[in-house]
């Protein structure tokens, strides 16, 4: 899983998933889950965002090489922000680079974000909101 530095729950979040896929597997394979951190600070993102995230997703490729070398069978890119922000085309962009370095399959976070979206609209009509509405204060 590529990460952003500043993230701190996301690899904890599928730890705790991967815990539970494995107690359900009731043994067999063991899922485990291991984590490359690509650089990036808080006050960067808010001084300059697109640069942040064109400094950040350049530990793309050396992060998915890195990742390689745990034998990992699969290579996440968990960070939306990072996935969207050039637009239509960079996640195949992005996928494709972790595909070559890590010799595995890649996944980014926008591809399944709109994959899940286009499933939902193409099952139910835009009349209501996909989520509730919450109210603050």
């Amino acid at each position: 899983m590529l990460v952003p530095s500043t993230n701190t729950s996301c690899e904890g979040d599928w730890q705790a998933v991967a815990a539970q896929l494995n107690a359900a597997a009731g043994g067999g394979r063991h899922m485990t889950i291991h984590g490359a951190r690509m650089y990036l600070t808080n006050d960067d993102m808010f001084d300059d965002p697109e640069g942040s995230m064109l400094r950040m997703n350049e530990h793309i490729a050396s992060g998915a090489k890195a990742l390689s070398t745990a034998n990992v069978d699969v290579v996440a890119y968990g960070c939306t922000t990072g996935s969207f922000f050039k637009g239509p085309g960079w996640d195949e962009e992005m996928v494709a680079t972790i595909e070559r370095e890590a010799g595995v399959p890649g996944i980014g976070t926008s591809v399944s974000n709109t994959t899940v979206a286009a499933a939902i609209l193409s099952t139910r009509p835009l009349t209501q909101p996909l989520l509730p509405t919450a109210r603050c204060g």
